[in-house]
């Protein structure tokens, strides 16, 4: 090969999932092409199904993120590019990474990637060998030529495709194509979960067989928020600060009620939107190769009239027990616990979610009163994340920090389990993935003890399963449950993760409504509840 190519252009990215792919490029073929990939990282899927051919929304939801990308253009023509293509996943399962070829094909004034083009392995200099390696003869200028089926593994194998052979016009400079690395393909396909909503079987109580060596946490997919930042959380706190103390559990009446806004009314860094595709409510997840995932949520609601608490020893016990969690705060419970918040966005064992300003019922509330309980709260957890990194004790691993700590919630828990169309679509929109659950713990009732809570979640245990219950005081027995729970999951096999990484593990659950247990359950509360607000 010539010892000097035309220039090698390289994007390296190692991202937690949810964040974007960087473009570097003057070529616009090979910016098509990082484009994808950054749409499939941010799973803004109708973005994506529009630059690759045979590209579907299941394609999208299951696509690994986390990517390293490195793209480069090597052979080609005016209506044909040939890129050579670098996808490395570190936080991936190994032996998945992809090296090889992949071409674009310009539709009108746009490039669009042939879907069914991908090729592993190769080095070519020019279009004739891309032709050669593809396993065809160069064709005439009005005759296609036929690539073969793609090599992605788990994809299914496509027909033939037509691609389109090079015109007579002179190719541009080659380059050269980066070193061959271990790779994964980037569309490891994974069996979507039944579209049916029936309440997932039981799984059986006694013990099963252990699996064979399971793979460690740290392969899951990358999460799509960062984990929060040890550091701060050790400089900024002293063990004793971060305890439970007596009391905090208490709930208190507020009269009147409190229906002042926070100090800002909408975040100043929005997330982008998600789109129509995930304007629907997550159930569960199907995890990747049948791993064993569950993620514990604890809501901790407020509405207007009152003053909730903090349930500091469920807080301890999965600190000792080093479990992982989602905590689905609103605003006002925010604000009311302003110390205690920033403790959880800040402890890598924990993420926050929304879950509305005042616990209003989405169903019932519309217009702004219902995008103000979006946005209120997204706007209260920036400002509370703002404050921590300005402290003193946190100013040596603030830049840090920056990345480790989300900038905003990204997930979204719907007060009561309620909302319709219009709410769906508004949650998608402010950038959150509606989440919902399909373990119900019933920790709210004061007769339901922490042997029943336990029962209850083993008996209904699924892979993906995502359980909810509660840290604000009205979980009656939560933290003696939690106890006797978790070595029970990690007994049968299950790795507890953040809501985030469970999204980024596996193909959703997505229905098009919300419920408890079955579609239709709760519409009750519409009339009991009211606004929900207070």
């Amino acid at each position: 090969m010539p010892a000097q190519r035309a220039r090698t252009l390289t994007l390296t990215l190692l991202l937690a999932a949810l964040c974007g792919l960087a473009l570097a490029t003057d070529d616009p073929s090979v910016a098509a092409l990082t484009r994808f990939y950054a749409a499939v990282e941010h799973r803004r899927c109708d973005e994506a199904m529009a630059l690759r051919t045979g590209y579907t929304l299941e394609d999208c939801l299951s696509s690994m993120t986390g990517a390293q990308v490195s793209a480069e253009r090597v052979a080609g023509s005016t209506r044909l590019s040939v890129i050579a293509l670098d996808l490395v996943y570190p936080q991936g399962p190994s032996g998945f990474d992809f090296h090889g070829l992949v071409n674009l094909k310009a539709v009108g004034d746009a490039w669009v990637i042939d879907g069914g083009s991908y090729r592993a392995g190769g080095r070519i200099e020019s279009l004739s060998d891309y032709q050669a390696v593809a396993g065809h003869a160069p064709a005439a200028a009005d005759q296609p030529t036929v690539h073969p089926a793609p090599t992605d593994p788990g994809a299914p194998a496509p027909e033939s495709v037509p691609v389109l052979p090079a015109p007579a016009t002179a190719a541009p400079p080659l380059v050269e194509a980066p070193p061959p690395r271990r790779k994964r393909p980037l569309d490891l396909k994974v069996q979507p979960a039944p579209p049916s909503t029936a309440v997932p079987g039981p799984e059986p109580l006694i013990e099963p067989a252990p699996d064979p060596v399971p793979p460690p946490l740290g392969q899951v997919a990358e999460p799509i928020s960062g984990p929060g930042s040890a550091a701060i959380l050790a400089a900024c706190w002293t063990p004793e600060q971060l305890s439970g103390r007596p009391g905090e559990r208490k709930i208190k009446q507020r009269q009147p009620a409190d229906h002042s806004p926070p100090a800002r009314l909408a975040p100043h860094h929005p997330a982008p939107p998600l789109g129509d595709a995930f304007a629907r409510s997550l159930r569960s997840v199907t995890p990747l190769n049948g791993r064993k995932l569950i993620a514990l949520t604890f809501d901790l609601c407020e509405q207007s009239n009152e003053v909730t608490g903090y349930d500091g020893e469920l807080v301890d016990t999965l600190r000792a027990a080093n479990a992982k969690a989602t905590f689905y705060a609103g605003g006002k419970w925010m604000r009311s616990h302003p110390e205690r918040t920033r403790q959880l966005m800040a402890d890598p064992l924990f993420e926050l979610g929304n879950h509305a300003w005042t616990h209003g019922n989405l169903r019932v509330l519309a217009g702004r009163e219902m995008e103000d309980q979006i946005h209120w709260t997204q706007a209260q957890y920036e400002l509370l994340r703002e404050d921590l990194l300005a402290r003193p004790c946190a100013q040596p691993y603030a830049a840090a920090a920056h990345d480790e700590i989300p900038v905003l919630p990204q997930t979204f828990r719907y007060p009561y389990g309620t909302c319709n169309a219009v709410s769906l679509a508004a949650v998608a929109a402010a950038g959150l993935y509606p989440v919902q659950w399909s373990i119900v713990t019933g920790d709210p009732a004061a007769g339901q003890s922490a042997a029943q809570i336990v029962r209850g979640v083993l008996a209904s245990l699924k892979p993906g399963a995502i359980v909810v219950a509660h840290g604000n005081g009205r979980g009656w027995h939560t933290a003696e449950a939690m106890k006797t729970l978790i070595p029970a999951l990690r007994k049968r096999g299950y790795d507890l993760v953040t809501v985030s990484e469970l999204i980024a593990a596996g193909t959703p659950h997505l229905v098009e409504e919300c419920y408890e247990v079955k579609p239709g359950d709760n519409h009750r509360y519409d009339k009991l509840f009211g606004k929900g607000t207070e």
